[in-house]
């Protein structure tokens, strides 16, 4: 019987199912909500660190350049206006609010557009630093925790920051470390 050989999934895939799993996505909303954390960078942190090992220092500055002005760009504005139009509709106006909530849905989804596009950005400069360092499937669990961390900690300072955060991160870490995942 052949063997078969598990591929490593791409960014934009890794992140779509790892946010799906139970915790991850209040995980992540509490690091955005309270930390400032990017959640695309995050979970591009999380799968550097389970398929590739610790994020090359090199690449981290022109990571952390380009999530900066994609994000200031596109994303964090979309996400303004998506959420000032959460409770804004007025029973006056002369729409309907099932269509402000229609518009507010395209906004959500140009929004998920960005991110996957900072996603695909992030995923080719990860793998333009790692060329020749072939990726794996097979990392040990405490590995993983490690890798994960120290990618995480390039970018985001979030010792002390409160217990809601930390546990938080704990949750992202775990959830990385899963064999599931």
């Amino acid at each position: 019987m052949p063997k078969t050989i598990k591929t490593i999934p791409s960014l934009w895939d890794f992140a779509t199912a790892f946010y799906a799993k139970a915790g991850v996505q209040s995980a992540c909303l509490t690091l955005q909500d309270q930390a400032g954390v990017n959640v695309p960078l995050l979970l591009c942190c999380c799968w550097v660190g389970r398929y590739y090992g610790e994020l090359p220092r090199e690449a981290a500055k022109e990571m952390g350049q380009f999530t900066d002005a994609c994000s200031q760009q596109t994303t964090e504005p979309l996400r303004a206006i998506r959420a000032s139009m959460k409770y804004s509709h007025k029973p006056q106006w002369p729409i309907k609010e099932g269509d402000w909530s229609k518009l507010r849905e395209q906004i959500k989804a140009l929004e998920l557009s960005s991110e996957k596009l900072l996603l695909q950005g992030l995923e080719q400069l990860v793998l333009s630093s790692t060329e020749g360092v072939k990726g794996s499937d097979k990392q040990q669990h405490d590995q993983v925790i490690i890798n994960c961390t120290s990618n995480i900690n390039i970018f985001f300072d979030l010792v002390d920051k409160n217990q809601e955060v930390a546990t938080a991160l704990l949750n992202i870490i775990k959830a990385a470390s899963d064999r599931g995942s």
